[in-house]
């Protein structure tokens, strides 16, 4: 068949058939030297135009068929790159439902069951509606699922399943960021008020709900503050006096509010 990997599968035309592939076997066979022009009006060529047109049609179809087969397979191969039942795959169907999620990390201990974290208000049907069918589409059969909220799911063969999430736990942390400044670099540098609302204003973009926290990516230099020299960004639980700039380890379930924003000026 007229198959290559850049065009497919393209059917023969009419004069290919004719000419190029019934003609020359008849002049082999029959010893016959017809031309295209001769060709035209021989009983050879009143037979073979019905005959042919069947096979255009027949042509046609299957071509038709090809293209859709080539989508399907497109489609096959795009899920397995990309498989909604990980928990990669399962945090973007909910995205795509328009729902922000996090999947509990897999370990030996919670082999064989799933823990999703919706960060949003589950209360009415229609996002119960959401959730179970990302969960249904998504998790594999014999999976258990945790959490305290649930809805039940009615399959096709007239089973029920019940799948559980968790509501996010708030966990209420304390920043500081320190600017280091030099005066010969002829930049102002705004109020210490302006500096902490921006600073909330790309966390709330920058920093996703259930992953740790990664002070050195949610404010920099670059992008965010040209008139400092260096900037640190340190964190503290509420109820302690130790800071740190390292990352921060957070629960899947929880969330992250950062009431407490304090900006403090270091001249070098």
């Amino acid at each position: 068949m007229p198959y290559n990997t850049k065009t497919g599968y393209v059917p023969p035309t009419f004069e290919e058939w004719m000419f190029n592939l019934f003609m020359p076997k008849i002049n082999e066979r029959y010893g016959t030297t017809y031309t295209a022009d001769s060709f035209i009006g021989t009983q050879w060529y009143d037979i073979l135009y019905p005959m042919i047109q069947a096979l255009i049609d027949g042509d046609a179809e299957f071509a038709d068929v090809w293209v859709k087969l080539s989508d399907f397979f497109d489609q096959v191969n795009a899920r397995m790159q990309n498989p909604a039942c990980v928990p990669d795959g399962i945090v973007g169907e909910f995205e795509r439902n328009g729902l922000l999620a996090s999947v509990r990390p897999v370990s030996e201990d919670n082999a064989g069951k799933i823990a999703v974290c919706i960060f949003a208000d589950t209360s009415t049907q229609d996002i119960q509606a959401k959730i179970v069918n990302v969960l249904t589409n998504s998790v594999a059969g014999g999976i258990w699922s945790e959490g305290n909220k649930s809805a039940t799911a009615v399959l096709n063969n007239g089973q029920t399943i019940t799948w559980r999430w968790y509501e996010p736990t708030d966990v209420t942390v304390n920043l500081r960021l320190t600017v280091y400044y030099t005066n010969n670099n002829g930049k102002s540098i705004p109020p210490a008020d302006d500096i902490a609302e921006d600073l909330r204003a790309k966390l709330s973009t920058r920093y996703r709900y259930g992953t740790p926290f990664v002070p050195d990516l949610m404010y920099q230099i670059s992008e965010d503050a040209p008139y400092a020299l260096k900037l640190k960004l340190e964190w503290s639980d509420v109820g302690t006096e130790e800071w740190s700039s390292e990352i921060r380890p957070t629960l899947f379930n929880n969330k992250l509010i950062f009431d407490n924003i304090n900006v403090l000026f270091q001249a070098v």
